[in-house]
């Protein structure tokens, strides 16, 4: 669907957010590792897409056609701007849920005092993957 394209920032913009990685990798290094983490996030978007391909009467603008969705950021991330880009994550994805750990850093989830089963409890998620999972058991 094309709004897929707005959920990933392209590779200048990546570059652009990594001006912390800018300053300790070679520029070559950082490219390299910028484009193969992107070539892979797509991979797996595609293969998503392409095993539950949306149908003809998909509607990307209902709230309805996104499962919930935990968008986590490390407010002291030094790495990438990542209480920016879930801000904008979450202004595309209707129904999504954004929270800002304020001392965490880029491995926001390492060491964290975040209890993250109840932060999916809280947006929805655990009870969307039960009742797929319950589809799935049916069918």
């Amino acid at each position: 669907p094309p709004f897929i394209s707005k959920l990933l920032p392209g590779p200048q913009d990546l570059l652009r957010a990594s001006a912390a990685l800018a300053e300790v990798l070679p520029p070559g290094a950082l490219e390299w590792r910028l484009r193969e983490h992107l070539a892979e996030g797509s991979r797996l978007v595609n293969s998503e897409l392409e095993a539950n391909p949306p149908t003809s009467s998909y509607d990307a603008s209902s709230p309805s056609a996104f499962p919930p969705t935990l968008l986590l950021a490390g407010g002291a991330d030094l790495i990438l701007p990542s209480p920016d880009e879930t801000a904008r994550l979450e202004a595309i994805l209707p129904g999504a849920t954004r929270k800002v750990l304020p001392f965490a850093s880029h491995a926001c989830l390492d060491g964290s005092e975040l209890n993250l089963r109840l932060e999916m409890e809280l947006s929805g998620m655990l009870l969307h993957i039960r009742v797929k999972n319950r589809e799935k058991a049916v069918t």
